[in-house]
């Protein structure tokens, strides 16, 4: 049997304690398959966030298709997301899928 897809989008931390590096420990605890998706990348470790830079909503659309049309989501994940345009990036897809995934903000 093939393990639910589980799409968290949000940032990638430097220093591996939070975002999608803490996203895949948690998947992983619960048998879910994590299909992280890069919304902004920082500068951080363990005592402080020095830098965030959002990807592009393109890139991110490009993401959230790529994954759409082969690993559909069972739910979505949301964490940081580093830009208005983004936000309404990921909207759009919550709505395009609200009827198939719960989302978690």
């Amino acid at each position: 049997m093939q393990k639910r897809a589980v799409w968290s989008i949000a940032g990638n931390d430097s220093g591996g304690g939070a975002g999608l590096v803490a996203d895949q420990r948690a998947a992983e605890a619960f048998g879910a398959h994590l299909c992280p998706v890069v919304a902004a990348v920082t500068a951080q470790n363990s005592r402080a966030v020095t830098r965030v830079e959002p990807v592009s909503a393109e890139l991110l659309d490009a993401q959230l298709a790529a994954l759409a049309d082969d690993l559909p989501p069972a739910t979505i994940k949301t964490g940081l997301l580093g830009s208005a345009a983004n936000v309404a990036v990921v909207a759009r897809w919550v709505d395009r899928l609200r009827e198939r995934a719960p989302v978690a903000l």
